[in-house]
């Protein structure tokens, strides 16, 4: 486990998966027990399997009866068989142990993984809400621990740090950072809300009562219209679609647009690719001027806001929850769409029961406006009160599974 690194440049692999600037708080590896530890049941059974075999042939050769005697090869090359599953077990335990990463910088938590295919999952610093600490009965005989870190609006550990040593110390240091200890003297965030709901749900209107108390708003289907009209945007549109995607001025048609991605997911992912990046870009540039500017949350009102990974920015995710007959009733009315392009729409995302499961706030929306805002202005006050600037984080510990 390596100390504090305030070096400009990385080394070694680091270098590949952080940006120059940022300090490198804490690295560790799994203990090397871990080869063993992790495949350790069947490491037994074929380590038994093995001497069973290795005894049976021993046995066979030296029995009188030659019925027996030609069984006994058979028995060898069992034995023979278990000790190399035993061998090339080890052997990708070994690779898997080398392959793997651990890393907190003053921005963000890293694990890297994997021998064919590698895997990098990241989660910033700041995003960080729930630690758990694991210590099976295998891991408290040795000294070891598994950390696993989630942000808000995720019903999983996304991040798990298996087998390291001195799991206390390594949690100490990640209560540091994340209590703003490390050194890190840029300004204190706001607290970020996501919104989540089915189509027509009224995120919008909990939007709107949020920027009445003073919050800041990330409009990410506003965003994403500003960002097809973009010159680079309409350019590869224009090579993926043709001009018939365009209006009269020149503009991209959202309907049009609409009507192909929304058939075709290959279509529809290519073009996430191209907006995402650039609402992503400007969401964290609207968030940095709601912290100079001192406002106490961040709203994100995004259509796709766990489709798309959004959740983990997010320091408190809420559902907004309405039922379906009110939320057809407003597309029709407000957007002019029929029930069958509604239940396409719906389709196309999460299911509502997914995300209300995957939110920790539900509010109601129905029709009266002055009620949704009463609620909002309880809810508001429910989360400045339970995070407080910048959020907070829990430590749940589990000394046995």
């Amino acid at each position: 486990m390596t100390d504090p690194s305030r070096s400009k440049a990385h080394k070694g692999p680091l270098k590949a998966y952080l940006p120059a600037d940022e300090r490198v708080l804490l690295s560790c590896k799994p203990s090397p027990l871990f080869i063993v530890l992790v495949p350790l049941k069947m490491l037994v059974v074929l380590t038994i399997a093995w001497v069973a075999g290795a005894w049976g042939a021993s046995v066979l050769r030296a029995a009188d009866n030659d019925v027996l005697h030609q069984f006994a090869p058979a028995s060898k090359w069992l034995a023979l068989l278990f000790g190399g599953a035993i061998a090339l077990r080890l052997l990708w335990q070994s690779l898997e142990w080398l392959a793997r990463l651990y890393v907190m910088t003053d921005r963000r938590v890293l694990r890297v993984g994997g021998v064919l295919r590698q895997r990098v999952v990241d989660v910033p610093l700041a995003r960080v809400q729930n630690i758990t600490v694991n210590r099976s009965i295998r891991e408290r005989v040795f000294g070891l621990g598994t950390l696993g870190f989630a942000s808000a609006g995720t019903a999983w550990t996304e991040i798990v740090w298996v087998m390291i040593p001195n799991p206390h110390a390594a949690l100490a240091r990640v209560r540091d950072a994340i209590a703003g200890r490390s050194g890190d003297t840029r300004p204190t965030r706001p607290i970020i809300i996501g919104l989540a709901g089915g189509v027509a749900s009224g995120k919008s209107a909990v939007a709107a009562e949020l920027a009445a108390l003073g919050c800041a708003v990330c409009d990410s289907d506003a965003d994403a219209r500003r960002a097809l009209d973009r010159p680079d945007v309409r350019s590869q549109i224009m090579q993926w679609w043709g001009g018939e995607t365009f209006d009269d001025q020149g503009h991209a048609d959202r309907t049009k647009i609409a009507a192909i991605v929304f058939k075709d997911p290959a279509q529809r992912k290519k073009l996430e690719g191209l907006v995402h990046p650039i609402v992503h870009a400007e969401r964290a540039k609207q968030i940095e001027q709601a912290a100079r500017r001192g406002a106490p949350a961040v709203v994100i009102d995004a259509p796709l806001l766990f489709e798309a990974g959004v959740d983990r920015e997010c320091d408190a995710v809420v559902f907004v929850d309405t039922p379906r007959e009110v939320r057809l009733a407003r597309a029709v009315n407000a957007r002019g769409w029929d029930e069958h392009t509604f239940d396409r729409r719906e389709q196309a995302q999460m299911p509502v029961e997914e995300k209300r499961a995957r939110a920790r706030l539900v509010i109601v929306n129905t029709q009266d406006r002055a009620e949704l805002a009463r609620r909002v202005a309880d809810l508001l006050r429910q989360i400045l009160e339970t995070l407080g600037p910048g959020g907070t984080y829990k430590v749940q510990q589990d000394d046995g599974r």
